[in-house]
C-alpha cells in the first residue's frame, strides 16, 4: 500500500514540474519573442524643429542656387554662412574636363595668395605673444638678409621694396627660397609703397620660423588647422589628404589642359596650402568674430588704421566698404573670399583664365549682396518655431 501511494505521489509531482517547465518555457518564448519585436519596430525619432531663420536661410540658398544656375557657372564650389548658420555649401559642374569626375564640397583648392592670411594672423599670434617686434628689422630675426632699413612691417604691408619674386630653379622648400630673395635684392623704386609680391610673405614665413623654432607647416597646423577643426586644409605635400585635392587647368593653343603644377615648395607662407571653401569661410569667420584674437585686437588688426597706416591691405587680407576680402590665384585654381562680422562667401572654381577671375569677383560680390539685403529684410530677433511636420528636404 505504502509502495503504491509513493509511486501515486511521485507521478504527481513530476507531472506538476513538468507542466512548471513546459510554463516557464512557453514564458520565456513569448518574452523573447515581445523583445524581438520591440527591437524590430522602428525607433521613431523626434520631428526636428525648424526655425524661421531656417526657412529663410533655405529660400536665400535657393536664389544663390537659381542665380548661379542662370550664370551657367560650371567648375565652381560656393559656400555661405550667414549669422554662424550655414546657408549653402554647393558644387556645380565637374572636376575634370570629360566630366567622368564631379565637383564635391569637400574638394580642396589651391587657395593661392589667400594662404598669405594665415601667415599674417601667425604674425600677429606672435606678435601678441612678444616674440616677434613688426618694427625692427628684418636683418634681426634673419641675420644674412643684406638690407637693415626694411622691417616687419614693411613685410606685411608690401612695401619692402623686394624685388618681384622668381621662382628660383635650384633647391627645395622655404630656405631656397628665402635665399633666393635675399640674393635678388630691393629695387629701390618700389620701396616704402605698395607692391604686391610674394617675396614678402615667404620672408615672414621664414621669421616665423626663426622665432618658434619650429617649421612654418607646423605652426600652421597647430596654430591654425587644428584649434579651429579646419580638417579640409592639407599643405601641398599632405598624401592623406591628396585624393581631395582639386586639380587646375589652362587655356592653351585654343584648348584647356591641366595645369603641371610644381614648385609649390617655392610658395610657403604665400600659396601652397589646399583648403576646402567651407574651411576657408570657417576660417574667416572666426577671424572676423573674435575668436582667434580679442576684440581689441581683432578691431586694431581689421580697423581703418591697422597697425597705424591707412592703407587697405593688412596681414593678408584687403579692408573693403563693409567687407573684407582675400583672394589667390594659381595654377588655374582662383578662390575668392568675402567675409565680415555676420558673412563669409568662398567662391571657388578650377576652370578660369586669370584675365577672365572678374567673373568670380562679380559673381561673389553679387552673392555678398544679396546676403547683405536678405538681413537687412529679416527680424533677428525673431525666432519664432515652425510645424515640426514641415519636410525636412524643403529645409536644405
Amino acid at each position: 500500500m505504502k509502495k503504491i501511494l509513493f509511486a501515486t505521489l511521485l507521478t504527481v509531482v513530476i507531472g506538476i514540474g513538468a507542466i512548471s517547465v513546459w510554463k516557464y518555457k512557453d514564458l520565456t518564448e513569448k518574452q523573447v519573442a515581445s523583445i524581438k519585436t520591440k527591437k524590430e519596430e522602428p525607433t521613431l525619432k523626434k520631428p526636428k524643429t525648424f526655425t524661421k531663420e531656417d526657412v529663410q536661410n533655405n529660400q536665400l540658398a535657393q536664389k544663390i542656387d537659381q542665380y548661379l544656375k542662370m550664370k551657367n557657372r560650371n567648375h565652381i564650389n560656393v559656400y555661405v554662412m550667414n549669422h554662424q548658420k550655414e546657408v549653402i555649401n554647393q558644387s556645380y559642374g565637374n572636376l575634370s574636363l570629360d566630366e567622368s569626375v564631379p565637383l564635391k564640397p569637400e574638394h580642396m583648392f589651391l587657395i593661392g595668395s589667400c594662404n598669405k592670411m594665415i601667415t599674417g594672423i601667425i604674425v600677429k599670434q606672435l606678435e601678441m605673444e612678444h616674440k616677434i617686434n613688426i618694427n625692427a628689422p628684418v636683418k634681426s630675426y634673419i641675420p644674412e638678409f643684406r638690407n637693415n632699413s626694411i622691417t616687419v612691417k614693411d613685410l606685411i604691408l608690401h612695401r619692402s621694396g623686394l624685388v618681384y619674386y622668381n621662382v628660383p630653379d635650384k633647391g627645395y622648400g622655404l630656405d631656397s627660397s628665402v635665399k633666393s630673395i635675399i640674393s635678388a635684392g630691393v629695387d629701390f623704386k618700389t620701396k616704402g609703397t605698395f607692391f604686391y609680391n610674394d617675396a614678402n610673405y615667404i620672408v615672414l614665413a621664414k621669421i616665423i620660423e626663426k622665432v618658434t623654432d619650429e617649421s612654418y607647416e607646423k605652426n600652421v597646423n597647430e596654430r591654425i588647422f587644428k584649434p579651429y577643426h579646419l580638417t579640409q586644409s592639407a599643405f601641398f605635400n599632405d598624401e592623406n589628404l591628396k585624393s581631395k585635392f582639386v586639380y587646375g587647368f589652362d587655356f592653351y593653343k585654343n584648348h584647356w589642359i591641366k595645369s603641371n603644377v610644381t614648385n609649390l615648395d617655392k610658395f610657403y607662407g604665400a600659396g601652397n596650402v589646399y583648403m576646402s571653401t567651407e574651411a576657408l569661410a570657417t576660417l574667416t569667420h572666426h577671424l572676423a568674430t573674435n575668436q582667434i584674437f580679442d576684440v581689441n585686437t581683432t578691431n586694431q588688426l581689421m580697423g581703418n588704421l591697422a597697425i597705424d597706416v591707412a592703407q587697405k591691405y593688412r596681414y593678408g587680407f584687403y579692408k573693403e566698404q563693409g567687407y573684407y576680402r582675400t583672394r589667390g590665384y594659381m595654377y588655374g585654381q582662383d578662390v575668392v573670399c568675402y567675409f565680415n562680422k555676420n558673412i563669409s562667401i568662398v567662391l571657388a572654381t578650377n576652370k578660369i583664365r586669370f584675365e577672365e577671375t572678374h567673373i568670380n569677383e562679380a559673381d561673389i560680390k553679387h552673392i555678398f549682396e544679396m546676403v547683405r539685403m536678405d538681413n537687412l529684410n529679416r527680424n533677428q530677433t525673431n525666432h519664432t518655431t515652425i510645424s515640426p511636420s514641415l519636410n525636412k528636404q524643403a529645409i536644405l
